[in-house]
């Protein structure tokens, strides 16, 4: 595998410092939002959705730079196995944490407009609860990365383990928002044949439909490709000796991409969200009541009286480079 030039090197290394610092400014900015705004901070999704934006700003603030670290693979603390252990673990762990709450997210929704009326009388317990498993099942990872590092356990039972609970959130994303679609756009249809009266309502599932596109077209483009990586570098020893180093990079960079892109969803998709935001910078802006309605997720078209968002979110997101890593450093 052929290694960077120096040019290279700090070509990724201001690549990959920018994104951290756009990570690390948006997802803090979207804390900041949902905090503030008491009419977020009210909703139960919105639980979800601080936890997923705390999950990226740890990608951003400490997995991003920690990876940078490898773009210099003959310095010491590259070739250091604590590092080399510690950054893995974090990796793996915030990684994890923004995909699973991606997919938390996902059921929420899905349960919100298949089961309208349970999902009203729904406490916040278990969404807690929710935020509690997503972390449990990303520290299984790294305990699972841990033994593997003082070889307890075999890289294959990490490595099926890691591809396993990765490929489980991809059907669980997929699956979620294929069925919120589908049940969208039969209400959307059935409102179309009411007449003018019901104009508003079918917008509104159009914006929702168009969101859920969003989420899920991201989520894709940014993950996938990483997926594909790590399985092609595991069973392909040829691939590992022929893979560029400067490829593997960009895949990283594109992975890491998702933890910044939910601020972008946010400030397009939440008129409400968008309109705190511009108050945080000495700006006032109107919104839309009919589309600050829309946004909010009273969720009309269901008649759920929800008092969660819709499904207009990010979603950041979530591995371990593990596999990429190694060829880039040469520890396995």
């Amino acid at each position: 595998m052929s290694t960077s030039t120096a040019p290279e090197r700090v070509s990724w290394t201001v690549l990959f410092s920018s994104l951290a610092l756009f990570t690390i400014v948006g997802n803090f900015l979207s804390i900041a939002v949902f905090l503030n705004n008491s009419r977020l901070r009210r909703m139960r999704t919105s639980l979800l959705l601080i936890n997923l934006a705390i999950a990226d700003l740890l990608v951003g603030s400490v997995a991003v730079p920690m990876y940078m670290v490898f773009q210099w693979p003959e310095s010491a603390i590259a070739r250091d196995f604590t590092f080399i252990t510690s950054y893995d673990a974090i990796d793996l762990l915030t990684g994890f944490a923004s995909i699973f709450s991606l997919s938390a997210i996902g059921l929420e929704r899905m349960f919100s407009v298949f089961s309208p009326h349970r999902h009203r009388a729904t406490g916040k317990v278990p969404y807690y609860a929710a935020v509690m498993v997503c972390w449990l099942l990303s520290s299984l990872q790294v305990l699972l990365r841990i033994l593997k590092a003082h070889k307890i356990v075999e890289l294959t039972v990490f490595f099926y383990n890691m591809m396993f609970a990765l490929s489980f959130a991809f059907v669980v994303m997929l699956v979620t928002y294929t069925a919120v679609w589908y049940k969208v756009r039969a209400r959307q249809l059935e409102l179309s044949d009411r007449g003018r009266s019901s104009r508003l309502s079918v917008e509104r599932e159009r914006r929702l439909i168009l969101t859920l596109a969003i989420v899920t077209g991201f989520f894709l483009v940014t993950w996938l490709p990483f997926h594909l990586l790590n399985i092609s570098l595991f069973f392909c020893v040829q691939c590992r000796q022929q893979t560029a180093i400067n490829f593997i990079h960009a895949i990283k960079l594109l992975h890491y991409s998702n933890s910044f892109v939910n601020l972008i969803i946010y400030s397009c998709r939440f008129p409400d969200f968008r309109r705190t935001l511009c108050q945080f910078f000495g700006k006032t802006r109107r919104v839309d009541p009919d589309t600050q309605s829309n946004v909010l997720g009273h969720m009309s078209f269901l008649n759920t009286n929800n008092r969660s968002p819709p499904v207009e979110m990010d979603e950041g997101i979530p591995i371990s480079s593990y596999s990429a890593r190694i060829q880039s450093s040469g520890h396995c």
